[in-house]
């Protein structure tokens, strides 16, 4: 764990998985911690029709369901898997140096275009016995947004609920 700079008083942690590629590695490796969780995938589709939520599907399942609604919300919790990484990437058109920042934690947080695909990464701040910072990753496509999480939490439950509430009346969909 690597301190991180708190208020006064006060200790944050940052995890750090040492899974960085070797000096010389060719650049875009996709090398996922040997302690991630699994990877699971939640696919959430909305426009002014219709809201569809889909809970531990696969990459089949998100491929049917890609260009039949407004916005396709793919949120993916765990980095276990270096080939579902990679497939999502191929499927979505992403930067592999992008990919291999959703990997390598801890990462600056930061926010870069590749192309008509806007990549973020933030950390979020958690109060458990202590001070947790988790890494979010954020992609942003022309119908399509990706988040990739460490683990699972509650964060994005907010927002989940709001597109259940008002996602047929398509206050969302334009605000994409």
């Amino acid at each position: 764990m690597s301190k991180i700079p708190a208020a006064a008083g006060a200790s944050m942690t940052m995890k750090s998985y040492g899974n960085r590629a070797s000096p010389g590695a060719r650049p875009g490796l996709i090398n996922v911690p040997h302690d991630a969780l699994p990877c699971c995938l939640r696919v959430t589709c909305y426009d002014h029709e219709e809201v569809v939520d889909y809970e531990g599907c696969d990459l089949e399942k998100v491929q049917q369901l890609r260009g039949k609604h407004a916005v396709t919300w793919i949120d993916i919790t765990g980095l276990g898997s270096a080939a579902l990484i990679a497939s999502v990437g191929e499927m979505f058109g992403l930067h592999r140096l992008a990919l291999e920042d959703v990997v390598n934690i801890p990462q600056r947080s930061k926010v870069e275009h590749y192309g008509a695909v806007a990549f973020a990464i933030a950390q979020l701040p958690r109060l458990t016995k202590k001070y947790d910072v988790e890494q979010i990753s954020f992609f942003a496509g022309k119908d399509s947004v990706l988040t990739w999480r460490e683990r699972p939490s509650d964060c994005f439950d907010s927002v989940r609920e709001r597109i259940h509430s008002t996602g047929q009346e398509g206050d969302l969909v334009n605000g994409c």
